[in-house]
């Protein structure tokens, strides 16, 4: 009789056991937006160390071709569409693979980080591949000054004595037929709260959404591109 009735005593309470759910339910409420957070942050940092790499692969490049910037638009001059060329010459400046994509954007990087694309650095020179980022020398796009005029880029010149500009790359903000779909690396509800800016110095820097959704720094082939075109 002992033993049974201590066996009773260790049982949880059906209030018990509900409050004990109640807890944890408070403590998920409470870390499962800290978790989410602390991903987009490393999401984030990882971006911008990739983009870091491409300035410094860019800067080595310079250095051994006269300071010429390698010109990513052949043949093709969309700008998060660059020559294989190109890849592969930031590859053998130290950039990997992998290094070409954000994982903020999974979906978009899943279709195009393929060994088959890996592969065309390799043996297609003068093909093009889609990266996850956009690289602005040498493109021929459409730009839009501070008033929404359509001017002729800057971009276009890779010659180091003539550069007019200091950005030369940034994460991936793109309207496709005025959709965001798929074109953010950094989102919420498809719409890009920021992205990480290369400076031809090899500085990455981050601004809002805000500083620059407000209309296309460049557009060309039904395609909208976003970043904040002020060297600050």
């Amino acid at each position: 009789m002992n033993h049974n009735r201590s066996t009773r005593n260790l049982a949880f309470t059906l209030i018990e056991l509900l409050t004990v759910i109640a807890i944890i339910g408070v403590l998920a409420a409470i870390l499962i937006p800290t978790v989410g957070a602390v991903r987009k942050t490393a999401i984030k940092a990882q971006c911008a160390s990739n983009l870091h790499q491409m300035g410094t692969a860019l800067n080595l490049y310079r250095n051994d071709n006269k300071d010429r910037l390698p010109n990513g638009t052949t043949p093709n001059p969309r700008l998060q569409w660059i020559g294989t060329t190109l890849a592969g010459d930031l590859m053998r400046y130290g950039m990997t693979w992998e290094m070409f994509f954000c994982r903020g954007n999974q979906a978009y990087s899943d279709a195009q980080m393929t060994e088959a694309n890996r592969l065309k650095v390799i043996n297609n020179p003068g093909d093009t591949i889609a990266i996850g980022y956009i690289y602005l020398p040498g493109t021929t796009y459409n730009a839009t000054d501070q008033y929404g005029r359509t001017v002729i880029s800057k971009y276009k010149e890779t010659k180091g004595s003539k550069i007019t500009y200091r950005l030369v790359g940034a994460d991936l903000n793109r309207k496709f037929n005025d959709l965001w779909d798929g074109g953010t690396n950094h989102s919420s509800n498809n719409f890009p709260i920021g992205g990480n800016h290369l400076y031809i110095d090899g500085a990455v820097r981050w601004h809002p959404g805000s500083a620059f959704s407000a209309r296309p720094a460049m557009a060309g082939d039904s395609s909208e591109y976003y970043f904040l075109t002020e060297d600050k």
